[in-house]
């Protein structure tokens, strides 16, 4: 019930819109989402507006802090350690179990509305589980007082916020790619696919 009054709440605040869900309806069961992280809204946004089913996996060092303690009843947190081998293999685990979870493989938010360096941990557990991967890309919260982003955008107290969900897609890298080079390559597939979802968001708001 709860879940229910923030998202109306949220819908009618910020205008929430999201375009191509029937992309992540059709992704299977084993799916990990990747987005883009502007906002501390933009987790608690894409669960609500995506799937209740969606996990939320979190940096071990984001979920101590305070402003993640209100979105423990709301978001099913999936706390992890990128530096850790054993915390990644418990991700790993229970995505290899259909399951299916939100990853920000940038790790952190943006502070200056541009994509980040990505960490090689979420290639890796890309390339372990074969999951399906479902970009999605979210506008308008960086406008909002949720943002790190000062000084490099104009926030205002409710911005129009849009999702849009690409069609989903699994990671394929050579055979012979080993160690650090498969773990390079995974980034560079992601980061291109990261800038395909913007690049799709811009495309739809000019058609």
């Amino acid at each position: 019930m709860l879940n229910v009054i923030i998202k109306v709440i949220l819908r009618l605040a910020f205008r929430i819109q999201v375009r191509g869900l029937s992309h992540y309806d059709a992704a299977g069961d084993r799916v990990l989402v990747i987005a883009n992280h502007v906002s501390l809204l933009d987790a608690l946004i894409i669960k609500l507006f995506l799937s209740n089913d969606l996990a939320y996996a979190i940096n071990k060092s984001a979920a101590d802090r305070w402003w993640a303690k209100p979105f423990v009843h709301i978001l099913d947190f999936c706390v992890i350690d990128t530096h850790n081998p054993l915390s990644l293999k418990k991700l790993i685990d229970f995505l290899q179990q259909d399951n299916k979870v939100l990853l920000f493989p940038e790790g952190r938010l943006s502070n200056n509305n541009s994509l980040m360096k990505i960490y090689q941990s979420t290639g890796m557990v890309l390339d372990k589980t074969d999951a399906t991967i479902v970009p999605v890309h979210i506008e308008g919260s960086q406008y909002s007082f949720f943002t790190r982003a000062q000084g490099t955008v104009r926030r205002r107290l409710f911005p129009k916020i849009t999702l849009t969900v690409l069609p989903g897609e699994k990671m394929k890298l050579a055979d012979e790619l080993k160690g650090q080079k498969r773990r390079e390559a995974s980034v560079e597939y992601l980061t291109a696919l990261m800038r395909e979802a913007k690049f799709q968001r811009r495309t739809s708001c000019h058609s």
